[in-house]
């Protein structure tokens, strides 16, 4: 494999250079282009050729926002992101796709790995370029294989990088939603997401019944013509519609499949996309301003068991002395939180009233210790943590450390979380003894929900604990590759 090659495919961002093997001269430059070549792809080749965790997995290659497939990604990580699929290719026996854009019901990755690209300005001409490898199943980065690159941009990569590239498959996401004259597509992508849900529930055989609307029955029709989907006068779930008003120019609309009443152990299923106009606007129903999940009326979509999760903390660190305070306005601490000596957080997530909550902390050395329930925390409330006269703060040995928050409903899926939680010290606890293996705890934790459904969720952030020294090189940018 030619691995020079890639440096053509940064060289030229737009995405459309020729290979001719006369378009560029070999030296040591210490740009992006040499990086790439010499680098990262020889090492991401080794890695996923010769370690038996990747043995056989799929290779998803994108650029992510979070631990979301990005939807308006700079060009810069796109072409990236195209010249590394490329390469990858190249290599036998591996399994790789390239994934352009935001993944939906249909094309949504339900195994395997990314190997997320970002590329992120750091100065006027300067950039920092990472690839990071996420485990899609376990919801969690895969530590150890990282590599990352910071120095000069060219014109050309410098210019990319100030692009945004929409996919196609962002149509009816809020970066790209659909106009006025796309009603017809607007009614066949909402059938579409929910035929796929439908199928992954086991309820694809359910008859669907439209209300009296339009936009009911545009739907309904996609749903029997294209998925197959049984459509009758008299169904099981109800079909309607809802439009949420964003703003003068956007719109949020809804397609809801909700249980007629009397119909036993059936949830809901919502599916939205966005619109310039309240297209599919139903004929009795009004435009809301308010999001269909919060609206409480009989046919709007359950809420999740734990939604929303993010890390939070006070405008001003001085105020970490004083939780309570800083707690009533916390502010977002962003996607990749890092802190540093004296400051603090919190973690803030939505539950759902019946749900048995569970907060655990997989420390930076790897240690696992149980937030939530515990006997030394002080009336914590299960929606925002911590509380009482501490809040989470900075640890002085540095890295990165995980925080998962579990949700589960049903005596048997709670007595199971709580006989597992019963195994872990409590965060005020010693933990020089005894400590159990943080894999074969997860590993546990996953045998245990597995089967169980809609019955039992989670969701993950991650921070990173700068060390001290650190925060002196931050503003130094020599364009050394590390």
């Amino acid at each position: 494999m030619r691995l020079v090659q890639l440096a053509i495919a940064i060289l030229s961002v737009a995405g459309c250079a020729t290979t001719s093997s006369n378009a560029w001269a070999r030296f040591s430059d210490g740009s992006l282009n040499e990086w790439l070549g010499d680098e990262a792809v020889p090492g991401l080749t080794e890695t996923f050729s010769q370690f038996p965790r990747f043995k056989g997995e799929v290779i998803h290659i994108a650029v992510l926002d979070g631990e979301q497939v990005a939807g308006d990604p700079n060009g810069l990580s796109t072409a990236t992101r195209d010249a590394v699929h490329s390469a990858l290719l190249q290599v036998p026996g591996l399994n790789i796709v390239r994934v352009d854009g935001p993944e939906n019901c249909m094309n949504a990755a339900r195994g395997g790995y990314y190997l997320a690209i970002d590329a992120t300005g750091s100065g006027s001409r300067s950039a920092t370029v990472t690839l990071r490898i996420f485990d899609i199943v376990e919801r969690q980065w895969v530590s150890g294989f990282g590599y990352e690159w910071r120095g000069d941009l060219t014109g050309a990569q410098r210019e990319a990088l100030r692009r945004s590239v929409i996919a196609d498959s962002t149509r009816g996401l809020r970066v790209s939603p659909f106009s006025a004259d796309q009603s017809d597509l607007l009614a066949a992508r909402l059938a579409a997401d929910l035929a796929c849900k439908l199928r992954l529930a086991g309820n694809d055989e359910l008859v669907v019944q439209p209300v009296k609307s339009r936009s009911a029955a545009l739907i309904a029709g996609n749903l029997a013509r294209t998925h197959e989907i049984p459509v009758s006068a008299d169904g099981v779930l109800l079909l309607d519609t809802r439009i949420h008003k964003v703003n003068e120019r956007l719109y949020q609309v809804w397609a809801i499949l909700t249980p007629v009443r009397g119909t036993p152990e059936t949830a809901s299923i919502a599916s939205s996309y966005y619109a310039t106009r309240p297209l599919l606007k139903s004929d009795t129903a009004k435009v809301v301003t308010r999001i269909p999940a919060v609206a409480a009326t009989e046919t709007m979509r359950e809420p999740d068991l734990v939604a929303g999760l993010t890390i939070v903390g006070p405008a001003d660190q001085h105020d970490c002395e004083t939780p309570d305070t800083w707690r009533r306005e916390p502010v977002s601490l962003g996607d990749r939180p890092v802190v540093s000596d004296d400051d603090c957080f919190g973690l803030a997530f939505q539950r759902h009233p019946q749900a048995q909550i569970y907060v655990v902390n997989h420390q930076v050395d790897s240690g696992l210790v149980r937030l939530y329930p515990s006997r030394c925390e002080q009336g914590v409330p299960v929606d925002r943590f911590p509380a009482g006269a501490n809040a989470l703060g900075w640890d002085a040995r540095s890295g990165t450390e995980t925080f998962y928050v579990l949700a589960a409903r049903g005596q048997r899926v709670v007595s199971r979380l709580d006989r597992l939680m019963a195994q872990l010290p409590d965060a005020c606890e010693s933990q020089d003894k005894d400590r159990l293996p943080a894999k074969d705890w997860l590993n546990d934790i996953d045998a245990a929900v597995r089967g169980s459904g809609d019955d039992v969720a989670w969701q993950a952030v991650r921070v990173y604990h700068q060390p001290a020294s650190d925060t002196r090189r931050l503003g130094d940018n020599t364009g050394a590759a590390r």
